[in-house]
């Protein structure tokens, strides 16, 4: 995929001239007359992000693909496919897509996305410059990423991002969350399956190495994602151990316990096993994500048990339930009848004994009977013995 990042320039970059490749863009004819570009805001290795206004003064980020340096048909396709992905989105935390422009055929070919500006930052920056997240901050980052996760996915057909990274998710000053960059993104591969290989490594959930995705592959993403924000270190960078990140070593001791638990969960190689995007929600709304350095001790403490209940019922979840044990029906008239018998053999001994030793057997004999019919409440019978 094209990963856009944003370029390192002086505070006056604003005003420095641009190379002749960039003014093919600035002058393309397809955006004559509809938008003025104003400067550069990240590039790629086939393709730039720029900031243009509409003639009423309105901002607008434009995607330009480069096509005569593509590095192949995957990427073109790729991009393609994010046109036709942004065109029908219109979710909260995503940048309106205004209109895809195809000059493929122009003398200059390119692809243009129009859509909203975000004037934020991507957490990738973020990190970049030594910002460390506190933990009520990743908190709001996550519910957010969860909601916009969840309108996608009840899409018809469900839309999957497969690229979640700090880069490919933008935060404004007042905090308001984005998700971008959809070019790996793939409509109805849940059903239908045969998706092509695209993520980012670390970020990407096993599955997608063998070319499928399914909502559980973004809820890998987010995790490792998670994991960076808390560590400050890239997933890429960490063990790997059966498929799985070993992670824990890198977490610091603020981050509560069930967090942690709740993250290696959503790691699970196998995404039948992860908890779903609703789970989660749940999770991060029952427990009480605190700060540890700006909170007391104490209130930790009841996070952290707070938290517990929630993420110990996910974790379970995610466990196989061992088979349980099943008996045929003349079994089970064997074990009844051994019972009554042995019970009427105590009970006719007993009566040439002592009563005290009669009142010993007669609780044999009640206790024999409890455990048959506790087994009788437990038996499965398969329905080939019926």
């Amino acid at each position: 995929m094209t990963d856009y990042r944003p370029e390192v320039s002086s505070p006056d970059s604003n005003s420095q001239a641009v190379s002749e490749k960039e003014a093919e863009v600035f002058n393309h004819p397809a955006l004559a007359g509809k938008y003025t570009i104003q400067r550069r805001l990240a590039a790629g290795s086939q393709g730039q992000m720029f900031l243009g206004l509409t003639p009423d003064g309105k901002r607008v980020a434009i995607k330009a693909y480069d096509i005569a340096r593509m590095a192949n048909w995957k990427a073109t396709s790729l991009f393609e496919r994010e046109m036709e992905t942004m065109l029908t989105l219109d979710v909260d935390g995503v940048p309106k897509c205004y209109e895809t422009i195809d000059a493929s055929t122009a003398i200059r070919p390119y692809y243009f996305i129009v859509q909203a500006y975000v004037d934020g930052q991507s957490l990738q920056d973020m990190l970049d410059a030594g910002h460390r997240f506190e933990i009520k901050h990743i908190r709001d980052i996550v519910a957010a990423l969860v909601r916009i996760l969840m309108i996608l996915s009840q899409h018809s057909p469900p839309v999957i991002h497969r690229d979640i990274k700090p880069s490919n998710v933008m935060m404004t000053p007042d905090g308001k969350v984005y998700l971008v960059d959809f070019g790996t993104s793939v409509r109805n591969t849940f059903h239908v399956g045969g998706s092509t290989f695209a993520g980012t490594a670390g970020y990407m959930s096993p599955e997608q190495a063998l070319g499928e995705a399914s909502p559980a592959s973004d809820v890998y993403g987010l995790a490792a994602t998670l994991i960076h924000l808390l560590s400050g270190k890239a997933p890429y960078e960490m063990p790997q151990r059966a498929l799985r990140l070993d992670f824990r070593p890198y977490m610091p001791e603020a981050v509560p316990k069930w967090a942690i638990a709740l993250i290696g969960a959503c790691t699970h190689p196998m995404p039948e096993r992860r908890p779903t995007l609703d789970a989660i929600a749940k999770a991060a709304q029952s427990a009480s994500f605190v700060d540890p350095y700006a909170e007391a001790e104490d209130a930790g403490k009841s996070a952290d048990s707070a938290g517990d209940s929630t993420i110990d019922a996910i974790v379970r979840a995610q466990k196989p339930k061992p088979p349980a044990r099943t008996y045929s029906k003349r079994c089970l008239y064997t074990e009844i009848a051994l019972g009554v018998f042995i019970s009427l053999h105590l009970m006719l001994v007993a009566i040439c004994f002592h009563p005290a030793v009669v009142a010993v057997m007669a609780v044999v004999v009640v206790s024999l009977w409890i455990y048959c019919a506790r087994r009788l409440k437990r038996i499965n019978y398969p329905p080939a013995d019926f």
